[in-house]
């Protein structure tokens, strides 16, 4: 069978004016029905050739017969005989069959084997690569699309394929112009996490700063309670103590009185009675006592309330474990008796007395008169 050649390089000359693209729309419709014509009056005169069997392929496609179409393409694909250019070109309309269908994958997949065959053959002359590279950037997928772009543009200078330039030209602006916008927006969200990171971490170091902080303030404040155990059990074993030698020293009393009344009678036991030396010495043996168990648990507190006082109001340091009057009110107030009628009778003295020497104290203290009285029950 001879082929048409005649028929086929007429319908070749219509179509490459075609797809140069016109203003007119009357020249556009009357290249399409030429065009038409030409693949028609070649179909009657051949049946067998790539091309011939790829127009019938067109035709059933653009009729909606999708079946038969991608049935007739894909014995254009499988047979052995069918060159590159002609494997290009039928991928190229099985894709294109695939769009019409709305599958986008199977699109894309046959655009790029189009592709893949266009590289093999000598004249690349399909628009496999570009479109294919147009899906990518309509998909977000712009690394890719710039890639294929690039090298179609390549392909498009390479081949001095003159109607294609302006295409690819415009698209490779469009892909470029579309990267650069995606790189802004992905420094802009770095940037954006980095200071989030940053601020997190910032939040991250002040929550571990007031974690040690708190624990520090935790650790004394357990140190404080320790403390204050320690104090609580010496001050129970302090009275304890004095409890049972105040009954000692009551009992020695009564069989002294005793002895007394049976060597020198009832005159000698009622003039002991009548003496204040019992009860002096009792009274000096307690404030020895609590001025020795004071200072056991506040050893330093004489120099702590010489830190609340005038540089000239100074109390000297008590020789051995003796309190003045002045340091046994403060201590008092220390342990929590802050009554003047209170520390009055713990002291044996009057009201107004402890008033003067509160009086006198707070006149000496570095600080305000209530502050002061403060400060002493924090010692």
């Amino acid at each position: 069978t001879l082929f048409p050649y005649t028929t086929l390089s007429r319908s070749r000359d219509v179509y490459t004016n075609l797809s140069r693209g016109s203003d007119s729309p009357t020249e556009i419709s009357q290249l399409r029905q030429e065009y038409a014509r030409y693949r028609l009056e070649l179909l009657t005169l051949d049946t067998l050739s790539a091309y011939a069997r790829r127009l019938k392929g067109q035709g059933q496609r653009n009729s909606g017969k999708m079946e038969e179409a991608l049935c007739t393409f894909s014995s254009l694909m499988d047979d052995p005989d069918v060159g590159f250019n002609d494997k290009a070109s039928t991928a190229y309309n099985i894709a294109t069959a695939h769009e019409m269908m709305g599958d986008r994958e199977q699109q894309k997949l046959w655009l790029a084997r189009s592709a893949q065959y266009d590289f093999l053959a000598q004249d690349r002359e399909y628009l496999s690569l570009y479109s294919l590279a147009m899906l990518l950037y309509e998909d977000g997928d712009l690394d890719r699309a710039a890639r294929y772009i690039q090298t179609n543009m390549m392909d498009v200078l390479d081949g001095h394929f003159n109607t294609r330039m302006s295409n690819s030209g415009k698209a490779q602006l469009m892909i470029a112009a579309a990267s650069l916008r995606a790189e802004h927006r992905r420094r802009m969200l770095w940037l954006g996490l980095s200071s989030v990171i940053t601020a997190l971490l910032l939040v991250s170091v002040a929550f571990f700063l007031r974690y040690r902080s708190l624990s520090k303030r935790l650790d004394h404040l357990n140190a404080d309670l320790t403390d204050a155990n320690i104090i609580k059990e010496n001050y129970v074993f302090r009275y304890m103590a004095l409890s049972v030698n105040y009954l000692e020293r009551q009992d020695e009393f009564r069989h002294s009185l005793l002895q007394t009344v049976k060597e020198d009678g009832l005159p000698a036991v009622r003039q002991r009675l009548s003496s204040p030396t019992e009860s002096y010495q009792a009274f000096k043996e307690f404030y020895r006592i609590f001025d020795e168990t004071f200072l056991g648990i506040y050893p330093d507190f004489v120099r702590r309330v010489n830190s609340l006082l005038k540089e000239d109001c100074q109390i000297p340091e008590p020789k051995g474990k003796t309190l003045t009057t002045e340091l046994r009110i403060l201590a008092a107030i220390r342990i929590g008796i802050t009554d003047s009628g209170r520390i009055a009778t713990f002291l044996k003295c009057s009201p107004a007395t402890v008033y003067t020497y509160r009086t006198k104290m707070r006149n000496w203290a570095a600080f305000t008169k209530e502050e002061f009285e403060e400060r002493i029950k924090k010692i």
